[in-house]
């Protein structure tokens, strides 16, 4: 009697991580961003307007303001485009684990985008906080606006990590 034994079936393809990667180290830049914005007042140059800069109009020209308002206009720029990075790496993310069978992964990366959401709502909260006088409105907003940015981080990384081993052999095997 002859009996063929299967070869162990291989994970497939790791999750593509590049890309969670770059969008990791374009949050990281978009914190750091933030805190020179908040750090060197640059918050209130723009105004309560959240698709310009006051008068200054989608990007400010020549003024004692100036640098304040352009850094300003960078960090809503740069976040729109992460909203849409971190929207793309966790769908893509998401769609890659469920097809390989990893449906807690496939789960998880959900939460960069829905923190991601959030994240966004808060900085719009922020610029329109600038019409509130009430520190008891804006002062948990940017806090919570500063914490969710630590959280996308963080799962930012988890997803990374979770996406596969560090090492492989060309086999694609464990190291």
């Amino acid at each position: 009697i002859h009996s063929e034994v299967e070869p162990p079936s291989s994970p497939g393809p790791r999750l593509e991580r590049s890309w969670v990667a770059v969008v990791f180290a374009g949050i990281l830049l978009q914190v750091i961003l933030g805190g020179a914005v908040r750090h060197l007042g640059a918050g209130p140059s723009c105004g309560y307007e959240l698709l310009s800069c006051g008068s200054a109009g989608l990007w400010p020209g020549a003024g004692p303001m100036a640098l304040e308002q352009r850094m300003n206009m960078v960090h809503r720029f740069f976040g729109v485009l992460l909203l849409a990075g971190v929207l793309k790496v966790s769908w893509t993310s998401r769609r890659l684990a469920l097809e390989r069978g990893r449906d807690t992964l496939g789960r998880f990366a959900l939460v960069p985008a829905v923190l991601v959401v959030i994240q966004v709502g808060l900085g719009l909260g922020t610029v329109a906080g600038f019409r509130i006088s009430s520190l008891m409105v804006r002062v948990p907003v940017v806090a919570l606006h500063t914490a969710i940015g630590g959280l996308l981080l963080a799962s930012l990384l988890v997803l990374y990590l979770s996406a596969g081993p560090l090492l492989s052999s060309d086999d694609g095997g464990p190291a």
